[in-house]
């Protein structure tokens, strides 16, 4: 439990000094123009507020003025790093760690700089060297605490949800009271009719993280979800998610790439697997904003007699954006299509999502998202053919509270609805989650 308490404190180490280091007269006494001084206070000020856009470039007006002002240097890189413009912040602290040779703060901070963006590798070889010119006492202790953190290359990350979920639809069935068939009206017995019920849904896994090079990490996951009917009506449906992946990062963009398999149970018997491989490139188009994408490929195989097994790909682009201080918006176009392995169906998506991000407060993290997909199918197995189309539209909520870190995880309460209408046999469904849980802070 320590080391996972000090990597975690080690992260966050920088906004802390950023939040809440306070403004004294021997920082300010440093600065010889009085206009300095006072621009200093407000700059402080406007970062205790976390508002480090407005301080930053506070700062920098005053560093253009004191470019000699080694202090001011660090404080500007670690602004850089809390603004994710790592980059800045460790070219600034590499020309003033060559320029001040025999002063060990530059190259602490440069550690930290590389765990803020998981480059264990760099960071534990500068912790090692500055151990090795023997430093003061109090300097030893705490480049040995930072050491600590990134002795151990591997990381751990849980997650864990609880949700409450009203559903108007619970069984799967249909709203209609009649169906048409060949040309002629079908009743439908009451088992076969949409009926109203609440569910528990359920959700746990975690991820595995050690870094490979400087730049790239490999992960593995494991998930499992399962929703419980919590009445008469609907049956009980689980699934597993385990994935193998690469991820890594440059100074303009980032990628994640691998694999996937994920087993799917409807009331205990094995319904599906599904096998996928997905690459999701990031471009930096300028400062805080990216183009991302990603595309999959599935290959489904059904247990079902009944069923087809089939092949699928899915693409998504958009833009992600940064705003304010901490706010991040990711707008995202979906195109998809599924097909039987003998052609009898085909499955068209189409969609677009909305996430939003930010963090108005400290220790808090709110997020929004929206969705809209449009899902077309066709089954060649009818005799003249049938096609249905279905909309669903998505909403959730959710705060997180980061103030608390456990296994690289804080808690979380969410709110999610969606609602589904069907041009056939009317499979409308209208549902809402309560969930409470474990989740990233970021």
């Amino acid at each position: 439990m320590a080391k996972w308490i000090a990597l975690g404190g080690a992260l966050l180490l920088i906004v802390v000094i950023i939040v809440t280091a306070p403004v004294n007269g021997a920082r300010a006494g440093t600065l010889a123009d009085p206009g300095d001084v006072a621009l200093y206070s407000i700059a402080r000020q406007s970062l205790q507020q976390g508002k480090l856009d407005q301080g930053y470039k506070l700062l920098l007006i005053i560093a253009k003025r004191n470019p000699e002002d080694r202090e001011l240097q660090i404080l500007l890189a670690q602004v850089e790093v809390a603004r994710d413009d790592n980059d800045l912040a460790v070219r600034r602290l590499k020309r003033l760690a060559e320029k001040e040779p025999d002063w060990p703060r530059p190259r602490i901070e440069l550690a930290k700089a590389y765990m803020a963006v998981e480059r264990w590798r760099d960071a534990k070889n500068i912790l090692v060297a500055e151990l090795g010119r023997d430093p003061p006492e109090q300097v030893r202790r705490n480049i040995e605490r930072l050491a600590r953190a990134v002795e151990d290359k591997q990381s751990f990350v849980g997650r864990f949800s609880f949700g409450v979920a009203p559903d108007s639809n619970i069984n799967n069935g249909s709203n209609a009271n009649t169906i048409e068939f060949l040309g002629l009206p079908f009743t439908l017995s009451d088992e076969s009719k949409a009926q109203e019920g609440v569910r528990a849904d359920i959700s746990i896994g975690g991820t595995l993280r050690t870094q490979w090079r400087d730049n790239t990490r490999l992960e593995a996951s494991l998930d499992a979800a399962h929703s419980e009917p919590l009445g008469d009506e609907g049956v009980p449906d689980s699934n597993f998610r385990l994935e193998f992946a690469a991820r890594g990062r440059g100074p303009n963009g980032s990628f994640k790439t691998g694999i996937v398999v994920q087993p799917f149970y409807f009331d205990g018997d094995l319904s599906r697997v599904e096998r996928s491989v997905f690459l999701q490139p990031a471009r930096r188009i300028t400062g805080r904003h990216f183009a991302v994408g990603s595309i999959t490929l599935i290959q489904g195989e059904v247990n079902n007699s009944e069923a087809h097994d089939f092949r699928q790909w899915e693409a998504t682009i958009g833009p992600s954006l940064g705003f304010g201080d901490t706010g991040r918006l990711r707008l995202t176009g979906i195109v998809g299509r599924r097909n039987a392995e003998d052609d009898v169906f085909s499955f068209l998506r189409r969609g677009v999502s909305l996430n939003v991000g930010a963090s108005p407060w400290n220790g808090w993290r709110l997020n929004l998202k929206g969705a809209i997909t449009r899902d077309v199918y066709e089954d060649f197995n009818f005799p003249f053919g049938r096609r249905q189309e279905d909309l669903t539209g998505e909403a959730g909520f959710s705060v997180t509270w980061t103030g608390w870190v456990f296994f690289g995880v804080s808690p979380q309460l969410g709110l999610r609805w969606s609602e589904t209408r069907s041009t056939i046999d009317l499979y409308d469904r209208d549902s809402i989650a309560f969930t409470a849980g474990l989740a990233l802070p970021y």
